[in-house]
């Protein structure tokens, strides 16, 4: 196997778009009950249908690329400002953002703790597209990040799928949006194409977080490229495993 290591990413309009310290967001009028935390920029996934490359936030007014990754510290209080900001009952905390949460597991567990700590009732979701999850981040030369498979350095995982539930985390949405390994080559595009494949990776991730008694969906954005019958395949795929399957419309 190849040691070629992947490198994370932040987006085609980064560079192009004045920057901001926003981490928290909404998605719309259909989210008042909830709102979103944006973590980091970096991802090691390059989704054709990417946000990142089409505008700077969900809504006009939002711009979700940061000047400077957010630290641990920065994302705790404006998480617990947040909350204690909300005028309403809240019914859920997603981690999701722009970029790949999993790359900063140490971020997204105080995400989960602040929450709780203000009200354990709050569902915290965590979504992620799962394989980065089996490297391990470390910074290289002009302020870039690459990846380590974790079976390729002698020590172990910081973070452990019980880690995620004993700190909070409710729900794992994996991003996977392909039904086979060809067809997430050409539409994520992981950075790691020539080592282990990240398509089946994702999927050992579904299973073993699933496995673990966090609940956990597989989410598919239906797009041009992916069949009605591949889906079906993968449909019986997960209903083989007790594991919910949500597909959804691409929306521009």
């Amino acid at each position: 196997m190849k040691n070629n290591d992947p490198h994370v990413y932040k987006g085609k309009l980064h560079s192009s778009t004045d920057a901001s310290n926003q981490i928290i967001y909404r998605k719309g009028s259909l989210y008042l009950s909830s709102f979103s935390v944006n973590i980091t920029n970096y991802c090691p996934n390059d989704c054709v249908f990417c946000i990142r490359d089409l505008a700077p936030g969900w809504n006009p007014d939002d711009n979700l690329f940061f000047d400077v990754e957010p630290s641990q510290e920065e994302i705790y209080l404006a998480v617990a400002n947040e909350l204690k900001k909300e005028k309403k009952q809240l019914d859920k905390v997603r981690i999701c953002g722009y970029g790949e949460p999993l790359l900063f597991p140490n971020k997204v567990l105080a995400v989960s703790r602040a929450v709780k700590s203000f009200d354990p009732n709050i569902n915290v979701e965590l979504i992620t597209s799962g394989w980065p999850y089996y490297y391990k981040l470390i910074s290289s030369s002009n302020e870039k990040y690459k990846l380590i498979n974790y079976e390729l350095v002698s020590e172990q995982r910081e973070y452990s799928y019980t880690d995620f539930k004993t700190c909070g985390i409710d729900t794992i949405k994996v991003s996977l949006n392909a039904a086979s390994k060809e067809q997430y080559q050409k539409i994520v595009r992981p950075s790691n194409n020539d080592g282990y494949c990240a398509f089946e990776l994702t999927l050992k991730f579904i299973e073993d977080c699933s496995n673990s008694g966090i609940k956990t969906i597989a989410t598919i954005v239906k797009i041009a490229t992916i069949s009605e019958e591949s889906l079906f395949g993968l449909a019986d795929y997960f209903s083989e495993k007790n594991i919910e399957l949500k597909i959804r419309p691409f929306i521009h």
